[in-house]
């Protein structure tokens, strides 16, 4: 029996992200798109009947995402970094004050890079102001060890100031202001896990941290260029599927008590996992989702993965506008959407075509997933993955093992050493076959770059899903085989 989605949100979703983009981008195309847009709603609105709200609050969400491009911009522009950088011909010299988002990490080169939030800058020749701006510095000898929610204070070169965003290098150690107890929390808790991951080798030790704490610099490099080149990178980069296994183990652990008290302690766990990684896009949209849920829980609403995956989008869009341009957040919000729009679909058909219910899952997942995301991966990286599917399939059922070891080496390390340290060896035996799948499985077809090549890719995705849709591709892999065995016997017995 086919299941009904509501997705009366979804225009709205995509209207407001695309009115978004339109004022965050202020250029004649996306101006015209608007008009485009508007024209089509104000036609579609003449004709549509009972569905003529829906088209109504699309055309409210893209005008309200255009508002809220427009003043982000605005922002942006007079922001005073920006205002003295576009004074200046090359950089600017500036002491800026703010919190730690990411620690130090190694970066290509052999450079290192920590991100702020600067909320203070007081720039040469232009004096002390309040600043929003994320500021990338890089330095190729990190001086001191920092903590993700630290007050920090350093001298830094400043070379861009785009999309809210500056690049520089630090031209002194940074000076340690303040450090709250969340913070100190969250460092002691971060040197635990790292502690006990320190009795597994390497690169499993990596991996094990990448997937449990989203600590992709503790990864070998080879290990990550591979698991990248696998389309394996969801497994390190904390989301939905992180967030799940957090939820999914309170509410075992509460299964006794009311629904309540379940959904008041996952939401804790949660809550304090969330405080341990780095405010990604994808983790942003997987807390929101999370938390609809959870509501929904409390108020003993049905689950509905897709107006939950809307309203979630409309609401982070809202709050953080220049995430519509963050290609995490549209990677997870575009997977997320593929898998309960088309997931079911592509199951049952599978299973009508002669697959069994559990491979019909497996495969329809990773095969959704991948399908929609491929013109996006493009833009990072201009290769078709052509063994994505295979190679997410075969490392999956090793995925929930590692994540309930990991969550139990960040439980009862910084308490309990040697429990740690005892589920950190016990990871290492799934994180293997994982990072053998990694370097294993993957070819790659080259691909044109940038937008061209997101398009072509797209166009390929569509020709290719049609295509697969129309015919029945498991009868034909069995006739392929059996024409394959047929002429292998004809051609041993001229031999003979």
């Amino acid at each position: 029996m086919s299941r009904i989605v509501d997705a009366r949100l979804v225009p709205a979703a995509a209207a407001m992200w695309l009115g978004t983009l339109a004022g965050l981008a202020r250029a004649p195309a996306w101006l015209a798109l608007a008009g485009v847009v508007t024209a089509g709603g104000i036609g579609a609105i003449r004709r549509a009947g009972s569905s003529r709200w829906l088209v109504v609050l699309a055309l409210g969400a893209f005008a309200v995402g255009i508002c809220i491009g427009s003043a982000q911009l605005h922002r942006e522009h007079v922001d005073p970094l920006a205002r003295a950088l576009a004074r200046e011909t090359s950089s600017v010299t500036a002491t800026l004050t703010g919190t730690v988002v990411q620690p130090w990490r190694e970066v290509s080169g052999g450079s290192y890079m920590v991100t702020l939030d600067a909320d203070t800058a007081t720039v040469t020749d232009w004096g002390t102001h309040p600043t929003r701006v994320r500021v990338r510095l890089f330095t190729r000898t990190p001086a001191g060890t920092l903590t993700m929610g630290q007050r920090i204070r350093v001298a830094a070169r400043l070379t861009e100031v785009r999309r809210g965003q500056a690049t520089g290098r630090a031209l002194s150690a940074p000076r340690v202001l303040a450090t709250p107890t969340g913070a100190r929390w969250r460092g002691d808790i971060h040197a635990a896990a790292i502690e006990a991951w320190g009795a597994t080798r390497q690169p499993e030790r990596g991996l094990g941290l990448g997937m449990t704490l989203g600590m992709t610099d503790r990864i070998d490099a080879g290990l990550n260029a591979a698991m990248a080149r696998a389309s394996l990178s969801h497994l390190t980069a904390v989301s939905g599927l992180h967030l799940a296994h957090v939820a999914g183990l309170a509410l075992a652990l509460t299964a006794p008590l009311p629904r309540r008290s379940r959904a008041l302690a996952a939401a804790l766990l949660i809550g304090g996992y969330i405080g341990l990684v780095a405010p990604t896009g994808s983790v942003i949209r997987a807390t929101a989702m999370t938390v609809l849920s959870l509501g929904g829980l409390v108020l003993k609403r049905p689950h509905a993965g897709v107006p939950a995956l809307a309203a979630a989008t409309l609401v982070i869009l809202g709050c953080c506008p220049r995430l519509a341009t963050d290609i995490g957040f549209a990677l997870s919000v575009v997977a997320t959407a593929s898998i309960l729009l088309a997931s079911r679909a592509v199951s049952s058909w599978l299973v009508d075509h002669g697959l069994g219910p559990a491979l019909a899952q497996a495969l329809a997942v990773p095969a959704c997933a991948q399908l929609a995301c491929t013109p996006l991966l493009v833009l990072l990286r201009p290769q078709l993955p052509l063994l994505a599917v295979v190679a997410n399939v075969v490392a999956a059922p090793f995925v929930a093992p590692v994540m309930l070891a990991g969550l139990g080496v960040v439980a009862f390390a910084p308490w309990w050493p040697q429990a740690g340290r005892c589920l950190a060896w016990c990871a290492q035996w799934p994180l293997r076959p994982i990072a053998w799948v990694a370097t294993h499985v993957s070819i790659d077809l080259p691909w044109a770059s940038g937008a061209a090549g997101a398009l072509l890719a797209l166009g390929a995705c569509v020709c290719g899903g049609y295509l697969w849709w129309q015919t029945d591709p498991v009868a034909q892999v069995r006739l392929t085989v059996r024409r394959w065995r047929l002429l292998r016997g004809q051609w041993r017995a001229g031999e003979k």
